[in-house]
């Protein structure tokens, strides 16, 4: 029954995400004076994304070092061990976290995208359409990203499974919630971050991934949200240096407003 009701779900969100880009390519043509975004222009600037990224330094710092920690810290990475899994694998800590699976699929952020992005002429500023638009295209570079780092590196997930590092929920929620950060401030982005934690934490609980496959995936979500939210006039922008402290390599994540 639970099975059932899961691909019902999966369709039923499916079936919001074709609706919505069928009325947002409807109201394209109808509306085209009043339609500020089209589906057009998001390609276009995600093309410009794409460009924008590939010229900037710290991708290939943020990239590299969640790409290369695994081999880098092989004896650490073999080591590690599903502790927060046991440690609340109870009925009520499945309870609490099954939301977080759901929570953090891709599909959801590319619904409210897609309504965003339909929907949004009828609020006059243009804030709910260049919200859409950045989160639509942080999560399309996100997901290539998390993907392609999955594929090469091929983590065994801690049940058996493959394909456990970076982790994909985690990345999305924490692009999720760095977009929403940049375009309407910790007001909403405190929230958004609390939740992207949670969903985080939950696939830890339900032992699909370790500790290092969550870290990964939200410094490669950040960073994601934030560079692509940046690229407008007025937004904050992120910077991401590498360090060295007392011979510990890491990361230093900044924002620039």
């Amino acid at each position: 029954m639970s099975t059932c009701l899961t691909r019902l779900t999966n369709l039923s969100t499916f079936a919001i995400i074709l609706v919505m880009m069928i009325i947002g390519s409807f109201g394209s043509t109808v509306f085209a004076g009043e339609h500020r975004i089209s589906h057009q222009f998001v390609v276009s600037e995600l093309w410009s994304d794409i460009r924008y990224l590939a010229s900037e330094q710290d991708l290939y710092a943020v990239v590299g070092i969640v790409g290369l920690a695994p081999r880098a810290m092989k004896p650490a990475f073999d080591r590690e061990v599903p502790e927060f899994t046991e440690m609340w694998a109870t009925e009520t800590g499945d309870q609490f976290f099954e939301l977080g699976a759901g929570m953090g699929a891709a599909i959801y952020p590319v619904s409210i995208s897609a309504l965003c992005l339909s929907l949004g002429r009828l609020e006059p500023s243009g804030k709910i359409e260049s919200f859409g638009s950045s989160l639509m295209r942080a999560q399309a570079i996100n997901g290539f990203l998390t993907a392609s780092l999955k594929g090469a590196i091929n983590r065994t997930r801690p049940d058996g499974a493959p394909y456990s590092y970076p982790s994909g929920h985690t990345s999305t929620a924490f692009t999720t919630a760095a977009v929403i950060q940049a375009h309407f401030g910790t007001k909403w982005g405190v929230p958004a971050f609390a939740a992207a934690t949670y969903v985080g934490l939950s696939r830890l609980q339900e032992n699909k991934h370790y500790m290092s496959d969550v870290v990964a995936g939200a410094i490669l979500g950040s960073y994601v949200g934030f560079k692509v939210a940046g690229r407008s006039s007025g937004l904050p922008r992120v910077a991401v240096t590498p360090t060295v402290i007392n011979g510990s390599q890491g990361i230093t994540l900044s924002l620039r407003f």
